[in-house]
């Protein structure tokens, strides 16, 4: 189902479930080159792969985020029941997808930061289906390139 949502719906499916779980205290840390690096050698992402779509970045930390039941569940009913007419959007004043793609993947990695700035990743609840965490992380890395 996740897979169908056009790119808009995903897009602001997954900055409302972003910002419900930021008005809950999870705080992402900023995009950074450092970020960048520590998520590819993480993930083992490979460079120079081609960029991806808004629309593909939502839909792929969705897919990460519905392996919590719950999380499922309501992805499934703003699906069903998203008004585009009623939901109005500005990315300017919403959260970044960089930002909500973050978020969805803080679901299940921890970011740390060591004392001398180098930023570090430990895997805290590793999702059912193999590989949904390195395709996140491959798709946030190819974001906007």
């Amino acid at each position: 189902m996740i897979q169908h949502l056009d790119d808009r719906k995903a897009e602001q499916i997954l900055v409302a479930i972003a910002r419900s779980l930021r008005s809950s205290g999870v705080k992402p840390p900023t995009w950074s080159s450092d970020l960048e690096h520590a998520v590819a050698s993480e993930f083992d992402v490979e460079p120079g792969a081609p960029p991806v779509s808004d629309g593909e970045l939502a839909r792929q930390a969705l897919v990460l985020l519905a392996e919590d039941p719950e999380m499922h569940a309501s992805i499934e009913t703003m699906a069903a029941n998203w008004d585009d007419s009623v939901q109005r959007f500005d990315f300017g004043a919403a959260l970044s997808l960089t930002t909500a793609a973050l978020i969805a993947l803080q679901t299940h990695v921890k970011f740390e930061r060591t004392s001398n700035g180098k930023w570090t990743l430990r895997i805290e609840k590793k999702p059912t289906r193999d590989g949904l965490l390195k395709a996140l992380a491959e798709k946030i890395i190819r974001f906007g390139k």
